[in-house]
Formats: C-alpha cells, sequence, structure tokens
C-alpha cells in the first residue's frame, strides 16, 4: 500500500510501473521483487488511498484557516487543466481537477471553478464525500 500511496501523492501516472528505470529501482531494493501493475493501483488500492488522504484532508481544515489554490495547464495533448488545492498547516491537499476540453480559460469559467471549489472546501469541514472530477 505504500508504494500505491507514493504513485498517488506523487502524481506519478500508474503506467510509470512499465518504465525500466522504476523496475531497475524496485529490483535494487528487493532482488526478486517485481513491481505491480497499473491495473494493480487502480483496482486494488486507489479507493484505499483516496479515502485515507481524504479523511487526513478533513481532519487537518478542521477548525483551521485555509488557502484555496488555482493552477492551470496543459497536459502533452494540448488539453488545458485546472486543479484545485487547499493549503492548511504549510501542507497541501488536492481538492479537485477539471479537463478545460470544451471550456476556454477564460476569468469567468475560472471564477466559476473557484467558486466550486470553494463551496466545496466548506462542505468538506464537515463531510467527506463532497469531492469532484470532471
Amino acid at each position: 500500500m505504500l508504494a500505491a500511496k507514493y504513485v498517488f501523492t506523487s502524481g506519478q501516472p500508474f503506467e510509470s510501473s512499465y518504465l525500466d528505470a522504476w523496475k531497475s529501482f524496485c529490483g535494487t531494493l528487493t532482488p526478486r521483487y517485481q513491481p505491480p501493475s497499473p491495473d494493480f493501483f487502480k483496482v486494488k488500492y486507489l479507493d484505499l488511498v483516496d479515502d485515507e488522504l481524504r479523511n487526513e484532508m478533513k481532519e487537518a481544515i478542521n477548525g483551521h484557516e485555509v488557502a484555496l489554490i488555482q493552477d492551470g495547464w496543459s497536459d502533452r495533448n494540448n488539453i488545458a487543466v485546472i486543479s484545485h488545492s487547499l493549503i492548511c498547516n504549510n501542507r497541501s491537499y488536492f481538492l479537485s481537477s477539471t479537463e478545460c476540453k470544451i471550456h476556454k480559460k477564460t476569468s469567468e469559467f475560472c471564477f466559476e471553478l473557484i467558486q466550486k471549489a470553494n463551496s466545496l472546501t466548506e462542505k468538506n469541514r464537515s463531510s467527506r464525500d463532497q469531492y469532484y472530477h470532471e
């Protein structure tokens, strides 16, 4: 489960487990170890680690001031992504992300997303099942 938590929290793609460098690294730690496949991460651990991280964030933000951060970039296929994170007690917590396939990154659209994220932040102070990913 620690390998899955590393992959999820670092933002590494699941497919990185196919990379020779990853296999070599794992082999150096334990020669007979075979790194898990992407499906292993997605099927077996994704929900478990996601629940653990959500609970950790909920506990961290309850009763504390947070900063809501919005960031945007384009992936290698030039599809825009806008992401939201919370900063609380010098730690960052992923909140949401949106692929902007049909939307232009206008100030109005970004403001709409930040309002959703702000509302989501308030809801997460009392309920853990309010994350969104579009």
